[in-house]
């Protein structure tokens, strides 16, 4: 973390501190946990940055440390109640509106911070304070899945395949990139010669290795998404409550699970009448799977069951290759 954000962790955890609320009391107390609770509805929602927020942060030092009369506490407290109150009634915040919530609230926004900073990240699983499926407008998020609190990003699902599948996003726009810059070039050429010259040259051979690194990479991580999927499918159905998982239960209990066992195992024990149609796809996962171990595990001995090199399929990708298994 760099030190503007390292500051602004410990001005947010002095806030939220036991120290800076237990002296207050009455009024003055109440105003202060629900500006605290303001502060916190920003944050979730990615507006740590807005003024709206230097507003809210403003009052709440404010409300701590000043000395005022208990009728200006009243009247500060009515008009912070109103505003978190309202901000509860256009989200998806879980009633009721009371003092229960606010500590629940204050507390879990003091592990969130406390959590950043040991660790550089918070990752929690699902609160009792908001509804995370309509916040997030995720319908599969489950108690049991994992959620990011970031001070500048707010809170966002962090399931594995969605991770996954960005980073695959990612590298296809790039690998695109590239396939129009090579286009870019072959059409320049004209006459044997100068294609020669061109092919030969260090900065085509730079470009030839960055074409077929992204294209190993791009297989890497179609099967990783894939494989992705399949774990969080077990995830689901181990944590769950579905009516049929005790067919399965012997293989639900076991400490390393792979993607063979997912699919060979449970899917098509759960559901038979798709194994016909799933095989082919599986097939093909599998051919493909062939060449991502081919990479995870480069190797320079034999595979006796064809008589060729391990590392032949890291040399021999090629566009059509990528993108037909990117498709699968």
């Amino acid at each position: 973390m760099n030190r503007n954000v390292i500051d602004e962790l410990a001005f947010l955890k002095d806030l939220f501190s036991r120290k800076s609320l237990n002296p207050l009391s009455g009024h003055k107390k109440k105003a202060y946990k629900y500006s605290l609770c303001g502060i916190f509805i920003n944050i979730i929602g990615g507006n740590h940055t807005t003024g709206d927020q230097k507003q809210n942060i403003n009052m709440a030092r404010y409300i701590r440390d000043s000395k005022l009369s208990k009728k200006e506490y009243e009247s500060l407290e009515k008009l912070v109640c109103h505003n978190v109150e309202s901000s509860f009634g256009r989200s998806v915040y879980k009633k009721p509106y009371n003092d229960d919530l606010i500590n629940e609230i204050i507390a879990f926004t003091r592990e969130r911070l406390d959590e950043i900073e040991e660790k550089g990240v918070s990752l929690f699983q699902a609160a009792k304070i908001i509804n995370y499926n309509k916040y997030t407008g995720h319908l599969s998020l489950r108690d049991y899945h994992w959620v990011e609190f970031d001070l500048y990003q707010g809170i966002f699902p962090t399931i594995p395949q969605m991770i996954i599948f960005s980073d695959l996003k990612v590298h296809w726009n790039l690998y695109i990139e590239l396939i129009g810059e090579f286009s870019e070039i072959a059409k320049d050429f004209v006459i044997h010669r100068e294609r020669f010259d061109v092919i030969t040259s260090p900065e085509y051979r730079e470009f030839q290795h960055k074409l077929s690194a992204m294209q190993r990479n791009l297989v890497f991580l179609a099967v990783t998404f894939v494989e992705a999927c399949l774990y969080d499918f077990f995830y689901n159905i181990k944590f769950s409550n579905f009516p049929e998982k005790d067919k399965i239960s012997s293989r639900l209990g076991i400490s390393k699970v792979n993607d063979k066992i997912i699919v060979e195992d449970i899917i098509f024990k759960l559901y038979p009448e798709t194994k016909v149609e799933l095989e082919l796809l599986y097939n093909k996962y599998k051919e493909i799977l062939y060449y991502r171990d081919r990479y995870v595990h480069a190797s320079p001995f034999i595979d006796e069951a064809n008589n060729t090199a391990h590392l032949q399929p890291l040399l021999v990708l090629r566009k059509s290759k990528v993108i037909v298994n990117c498709k699968h």
